[in-house]
Formats: C-alpha cells, structure tokens, sequence
C-alpha cells in the first residue's frame, strides 16, 4: 500500500497483483480492493470494470467496490458520446 501512497500506482499495481498471484486458491479483499482503486487512479477503466465484476462475485454487498464500478462505467459511457 505505501506505493500506492506515493502516487508510484505502475509499482503498487505489480505487487497488488503479485499478492494475488501468490496464492490463488485465497481471495484477497484488501489487494483485490487496492488493485482496483490503483486502476481507477490511472484511468484504466476497463481493467475496472473487469476487476470489480470479479471482487463482486466473492463479496457482492461491497459499497466501496461498486462504487468505483460505477464511477468507471460513467467514465466509459462519457467516453462513448
């Protein structure tokens, strides 16, 4: 979390993801959480997108995770028009 801290999100994303890859067979809810605020961060909408529907299907009842779901469908969307 302290790259995240510093604004370095590339870096924080690689062990937020590497954390993840550790161990597979666990879920994550503070990495998953991380990696998806790193993305919306830099504006990697899609990554969002896909990253939330993931952490959803493991705790569907997340504010904080549906909320930067649907901020990055909005940023989607505006992009679309």
């Amino acid at each position: 979390m302290g790259y995240a801290r510093l604004g370095v999100l590339d870096k924080a994303i690689e062990y937020f993801q590497k954390a993840i890859e550790l161990y597979p067979e666990k879920f994550y809810a503070k990495a998953e959480q991380n990696l998806i605020a790193a993305n919306v961060d830099l504006h990697n909408y899609h990554n969002v997108m896909e990253l939330a529907n993931d952490y959803l299907k493991h705790s569907p009842q997340s504010k904080f995770v549906k909320i930067m779901k649907s901020d990055a469908l909005e940023e989607l969307n505006d992009k679309k028009q």
